[in-house]
């Protein structure tokens, strides 16, 4: 492989390990919350009540938090956390 597609793929794999290290960081903050609930956070995003979460919930709630989403970052939210491939997110997938 050239040395620059490995520096390029050095670069991604860890910029991804730093991404996933603060998402964890993160998580465990919000999970010592004495108010914080899975289901409660859940309920948020999905402000229609379809019991899933989609591009349309999401980006809405992002909205409402102050961050106008591109459409690649919701596809990348998606895909990140949907396990069974269907685009949306159900509890077990926003659980884990």
């Amino acid at each position: 492989m050239p040395p620059q597609i490995e520096k390029g793929l050095t670069k991604l794999l860890m910029l991804e390990i730093m991404l996933n290290y603060r998402a964890e960081q993160l998580r465990r903050n919000l999970e010592q919350s004495y108010d914080f609930t899975v289901v409660g956070a859940f309920n948020t995003v999905d402000d229609w009540l379809y019991n899933f979460l989609d591009a349309p919930n999401i980006k809405r709630f992002l909205v409402k938090m102050g961050h106008v989403p591109s459409k690649f970052e919701l596809q990348s939210i998606i895909r990140r956390i949907d396990m069974d491939g269907d685009g949306k997110l159900n509890l077990a997938e926003f659980q884990e």
